[in-house]
C-alpha cells in the first residue's frame, strides 16, 4: 500500500495563466504578481478574498499570509482589476 502524498503545488508562470484566474489587470500588476512565482492556489485564494466571496466569519478566522496576502494587496490597488469587478 502506497502512502498518500500531497499534490505538488501547480506553479503559474505566464501572463495568460494569471489572467485566466484573476481577470483583467494592468501590465504593472501582472508583472508584480508573476514576480511572486505564485501557485494556482495562491491566485485562487487571493481572488476569493478580493471579491469578498465566502463566509465573512471564515475569512476573518483565516487571515491571508504569504503570497496570497501580497497578491490580494496588489489586486486591490489595481484600477483595472477593481473596475472589472463592478
Amino acid at each position: 500500500m502506497q502512502a498518500h502524498s500531497p499534490r505538488a503545488p501547480i506553479s503559474v508562470s505566464t501572463s495568460d495563466e494569471v489572467c485566466r484566474v484573476i481577470g483583467p489587470v494592468s501590465d504593472h500588476t501582472l508583472a508584480e504578481v508573476l514576480a511572486l512565482a505564485p501557485t494556482l492556489e495562491d491566485l485562487q485564494v487571493a481572488v476569493v478574498y478580493a471579491r469578498g466571496e465566502g463566509d465573512l466569519a471564515d475569512r476573518e478566522g483565516h487571515p491571508l499570509t504569504g503570497n496570497p496576502a501580497r497578491i490580494y494587496e496588489i489586486l486591490t490597488e489595481d484600477d483595472a482589476y477593481r473596475s472589472s469587478e463592478d
